[in-house]
């Protein structure tokens, strides 16, 4: 398809054989649609097409959809059947695919390389219902300053009547960027390592492999199925790797997650069925669950754990700067240490104003009734005042004397 020129058909369906208008490619050709020839500046488009593959061995290196040095191009209604790779977005900025399906294919759903941004809404990879095949990976993200990528309403789920799987949902590979966004919203990941086991960087949601710098990573409102694999992050999250990691009302059904290095976390409000290690990091860990264990460890930068149910054990061997409290184990203590900057911070408490204390030869204060206590004495007696009872840190109290005996005050005793 030539720059700034969009091919438009009459419809697409959701198997290779409704689509009202399609392209069926030879097994022989390599990449059976390119939208653009790598010069910049140019737009162009696809809709309502169906691009698909003869039956047969799907040839090694075989794209459906390549997008090749465009801007701001609409792939919109389209299908994509039998490729090793569905589509290839490549050094193409304000990308937007649009209700699209991509179904047998052998290695990559979508791929990104080199200086891409790519929004993607409503977008299906895998049939979820039969006649699928395995695939490496539904994303790929390689190259040089893929800045932002974003997914939204998205579902990732191969066939689980055929009990196949991608080895990983998320392949960063050989990629370098220090403005790199990964966003999911609303999105679905099933099928994920489950039964696969062909290499390194199998049964994970995102595999790393020679990345040296990513700066946000989130998932907002994602939801993970019963056949997800067993780890969220192949080997945890080097520091060098990610910058800032977002996991919003997320409920994991199965992986564990490891956070690793002087990450920005901000994760709430999550279900974990597995253990999940916070190791070094900042930011925040507040109201999650979990059927596992969580562990603290490392020297922390300023987290906040806090308000997390665990059904295993809560475990925090970590030093630093941190605000750790409010979070209950199977052993049903509940943690409250807190922060060391916080140690010497007088805690300011909200008591009634007067307090009558009952006159007698030993008063004890109640602190919590009142910031002023007043004793009344009615004789001379000599009497003494205690120590106050279950006062606070920082707290102060005043204490009021009136002699209503007539003559005078008796002798007074203070604890020391």
């Amino acid at each position: 398809i030539p720059p700034n020129k969009t091919i438009m058909g009459l419809s697409f369906g959701f198997l290779e054989t409704q689509a009202n208008t399609e392209i069926v490619a030879d097994l022989s050709i390599a990449t059976v649609v390119t939208i653009g020839s790598g010069a910049s500046g140019s737009s162009g488009g696809i809709q309502n097409i169906g691009i698909n593959r003869s039956s047969g061995t799907v040839p090694s290196g075989s794209i459906g959809l390549l997008i090749n040095g465009l801007r701001y191009v609409s792939v919109e209604n389209v299908q994509l059947y039998n490729h090793e790779t569905a589509i290839k977005c490549s050094s193409s900025l304000g990308t937007k695919l649009t209700h699209v399906l991509t179904t047998k294919i052998t290695k990559t759903h979508l791929w990104f390389a080199d200086n891409v941004q790519a929004d993607c809404f409503n977008v299906i990879c895998g049939r979820d219902g039969g006649g699928d095949v395995e695939c490496d990976q539904y994303i790929r993200v390689s190259g040089s300053d893929c800045d932002t990528l974003r997914f939204t309403n998205c579902q990732f789920n191969l066939s689980g009547a055929d009990a196949i799987d991608a080895a990983r949902a998320i392949f960063i590979d050989t990629y370098t960027s220090a403005n790199g966004i990964l966003a999911f919203t609303d999105c679905h990941f099933e099928r994920v390592g489950v039964g696969s086991s062909d290499g390194a960087g199998d049964n994970c949601i995102i595999y790393q492999a020679s990345t040296t710098e990513f700066a946000r990573m989130s998932f907002n409102q994602c939801t993970f199925g019963t056949d997800v694999s067993s780890v969220f992050f192949d080997s945890g999250v080097p520091s060098a790797f990610l910058k800032e990691f977002v996991l919003v009302n997320s409920p994991f059904v199965v992986p564990s997650l490891t956070l690793t290095g002087a990450t920005y976390i901000a994760v709430t409000g999550n279900h974990f069925n597995d253990d999940v290690i916070i190791d070094d990091c900042k930011g925040t860990y507040v109201g999650n669950t979990h059927k596992g264990d969580l562990t603290l460890q490392g020297t922390m930068v300023g987290l906040t754990c806090a308000a997390n149910e665990i059904d295993g054990t809560f475990t925090d061997n970590s030093d630093g700067s941190k605000s750790v409290y409010g979070n209950v184990d199977s052993t049903a203590a509940t943690q409250q240490t807190m922060p060391s900057r916080f140690e010497k911070t007088a805690l300011r408490v909200i008591v009634p104003d007067i307090a009558n204390a009952t006159y007698s030869t030993s008063i004890t204060l109640p602190a919590a009734d009142g910031t002023t206590h007043v004793i009344v004495a009615t004789d001379g007696v000599a009497f003494a005042i205690n120590a106050p009872t279950n006062p606070t840190t920082g707290q102060i109290i005043h204490i009021r004397i009136a002699n209503t005996s007539g003559g005078a005050l008796g002798a007074i005793t203070w604890n020391a």
